[in-house]
């Protein structure tokens, strides 16, 4: 798997802010998703409805969606496995099948990015 150019204390950067935001991480996945289906609503096609669906978090007040606990766990393992990519092509390799068995494009996700 390629490897990332990237300075040590860019690594300790993406390393640190994944362990701050470990415990929000699907809270802010969700806030995301939300942003990009409220500016793209017609690409919840390609999306499974049981991922789309809020449930209350562990906290007992914030709501989140399966698809964002997924999302916060690849981002987190790509965070702290950067400088071992070997790691993470597992979860990327599921990734990366599921999206093309949808259909997913790649022109999609930018429009994530902007969200």
């Amino acid at each position: 798997m390629a490897s990332l150019n990237m300075t040590p204390a860019e690594i300790e950067l993406m390393q640190t802010s994944a362990n701050m935001l470990h415990g929000r991480g699907p809270e802010v996945a969700t806030k995301m998703y939300d942003n990009f289906f409220s500016a793209h609503p017609e690409l919840k096609v390609y999306f499974s409805t049981c991922f789309l669906g809020k449930h209350v978090a562990d906290d007992g007040k914030t709501k989140t969606t399966l698809m964002g606990k997924v999302m916060a766990h690849i981002l987190f393992q790509f965070c702290i496995n950067i400088e071992n990519l070997d790691k993470f092509k597992e979860d990327c390799e599921r990734v990366s099948a599921k999206h093309v068995s949808r259909g997913i494009k790649p022109e999609f996700y930018p429009y994530l990015g902007d969200a």
